[in-house]
């Protein structure tokens, strides 16, 4: 029997619901393919599952550079707790970020319905629930997935008409500034929505008063807590830093330093500033949401916004998704230029995806063979979606085991036998080198909390006391980068065989450790018969390079 358009647009609740569960069910295995509760969380992963473990002990201070909603939300969890592992506190954090990611398949279904019948708009949440990249977020504990679910929530309450729906969705803004800096953006997002709907005139303008009372009630101990630590209710570690125009250089800053864009403008002059921070943001911001977009919104995407413009389907309300994802691009382009991390995008996914239904529904209703047999064509999306995930996922390396072995033996051996200060390294070389002391001290990391009266050049955290510490410094070349080593006390650098430091000459050295004499290898993995996790250290002898640097003077 053939369905058109029309007959699928009237699918009854408990088959939607039903295709949600299964959709559900599909996603979360692929997350529970990926995810593994063997190993603890990393990165920032582990701050914010330290953070909420502080929370629940009754520390509520600030995180100098993260906000504390997600954290707070893990507390609610974390109080239930009563073990003397960190695996299950890390677990934890997991499991709740999954879930959250698994649960926001009904926000994107119920505002996808706000432009799309009952067919389309669970294809939308099939394009979403099967995204790989966000299955692969959801499983590291990491914040995402909580600021998506209040993103789309907030956009779906202010499509609203009712003033209760309108409150929520003020209220849904500022839960998102307590998850993420970048969450402010939201309270304008809805701000322009509401007056592009509601119009200037004394009743809207008298209910706006009334939202942003609401508003700033919630978002207030925010930012009051941020100004009584930092001295700035706005402050965070990295944008104040960010103006130094590369992420390398705006890590290494000297305690106390500041810059700002003025700085930099001074410095090198509003051209520069023009092509730093506004085109090469712009290149950078484009080039990685383009390859977010692969394989399909890529090309559904563009077509359906186009659509929106040459058939004048925004007629039918598209305007919020318009807003949404030109405030969230356009507020994106300076950090882009700094910190280029699909991370800081991930959210604006669902938008896109509801354009890209857009093209799906029009060409389905278009086209006679796509119209008559309209439930094959959606069944074969839905299949094409699923085998691609699966495939793409089946690409993501799964954890192995014997590396994350050798990597954490690695950090247990050198913050047990090395004195000094090693140089950060940018990716996930280092990732456990606090979680030794949480190892080792089984009942220690539950009292591990945010560094109080916290300085700059301090660790976030207050962490046992260890011989061996990691800073940044930053060097366009060698000499730059030990004349500044020498001033902040760096003692050591590390190189990977995977070239993950941030300096291309501090790479070289793996494969050409004995290019400089002024840098005395200490440590190197293949002497303790590491397998895979390659990894060599180098003592650094400063009198012997001053020693070098003044030869050929004499």
């Amino acid at each position: 029997m053939n369905y058109n358009i029309n007959e699928l647009s009237s699918i009854s609740s408990k088959y939607v619901i039903l295709f949600l569960i299964i959709i559900g069910i599909i996603s979360l295995s692929f997350k529970l393919y990926l995810a593994d509760f063997s190993i603890p969380v990393f990165s920032d992963g582990l701050e914010y599952t330290q953070h909420s473990i502080a929370q629940s002990q009754g520390q509520f201070l600030e995180h100098p550079q993260r906000h504390s909603g997600w954290p707070v939300f893990q507390t609610i969890f974390m109080s239930f707790i009563n073990s003397d592992n960190f695996l299950d506190y890390s677990n934890t954090s997991k499991i709740l970020s999954i879930a959250i990611s698994s649960f926001t398949i009904l926000p994107v279904y119920l505002l996808s319905k706000k432009f799309f019948n009952p067919a389309f708009s669970l294809l939308a949440v099939a394009f979403f629930a099967f995204e790989p990249r966000l299955i692969q977020n959801s499983t590291l504990g990491f914040s995402e997935p909580f600021f998506i679910i209040v993103m789309v929530s907030s956009i779906f309450f202010i499509t609203k008409n009712e003033n209760k729906f309108i409150i929520l969705s003020f209220i849904l803004a500022a839960i998102l500034w307590w998850i993420r800096p970048n969450g402010f953006i939201l309270f304008f997002i809805i701000s322009i929505i509401y007056f592009a709907r509601f119009r200037f005139n004394f009743s809207s303008i008298k209910k706006y008063l009334i939202f942003i009372l609401i508003f700033s009630l919630i978002v207030t101990p925010l930012l009051v807590q941020r100004n009584e630590q930092f001295g700035d209710p706005m402050y965070n570690w990295i944008g104040e830093r960010i103006w130094v125009g590369d992420y390398s250089h705006s890590r290494s800053l000297p305690t106390g330093e500041s810059y700002s864009a003025i700085n930099f403008i001074n410095d090198y002059g509003i051209t520069s500033f023009f092509e730093r921070f506004i085109i090469n943001g712009s290149s950078t911001l484009f080039s990685i949401l383009s390859y977010m977009m692969l394989p399909y919104l890529i090309f559904l995407t563009p077509l359906g916004m186009i659509l929106c413009f040459k058939k004048q389907i925004s007629k039918i309300g598209f305007l919020p998704i318009w807003f949404t994802l030109l405030i969230s691009i356009l507020a994106s382009i300076i950090p882009f230029a700094v910190i280029p991390d699909k991370r800081l995008i991930l959210y604006t996914i669902p938008f896109l995806i509801i354009f890209a239904i857009i093209p799906i529904q029009y060409y389905s209703k278009h086209f006679s063979f796509l119209n008559n047999n309209s439930k094959k064509f959606i069944l074969i999306i839905f299949a094409i979606l699923i085998i691609t995930s699966s495939f793409m996922i089946s690409r993501y390396e799964l954890t192995d085991i014997s590396y994350e072995e050798e990597q954490l033996n690695f950090t247990k051996y050198v913050t047990q036998n090395f004195e000094g200060k090693l140089l950060f390294e940018p990716h996930n070389t280092q990732k456990y080198f606090n979680h030794p002391l949480l190892y080792e001290n089984e009942t220690e990391f539950l009292s591990i909390q945010i560094t109080k009266d916290w300085k700059e050049g301090e660790t976030f955290f207050d962490y046992p006391d260890s011989k061996f510490t990691r800073i940044s410094v930053y060097g366009s070349n060698m000499d730059e980068f030990l004349k500044n080593g020498k001033d902040i006390g760096l003692t050591h650098v590390m190189v990977t065989s995977q070239s993950t430091s941030f300096f291309d000459y501090i790479n070289e050295l793996y494969d050409n450790d004995e290019q400089h004499a002024f840098l005395k290898k200490v440590f190197d993995t293949a002497d303790f018969n590491y397998e895979k996790f390659q990894v060599k250290i180098f003592e650094i002898n400063y009198t012997e390079f001053e020693s070098l640097k003044k030869k050929p003077m004499e």
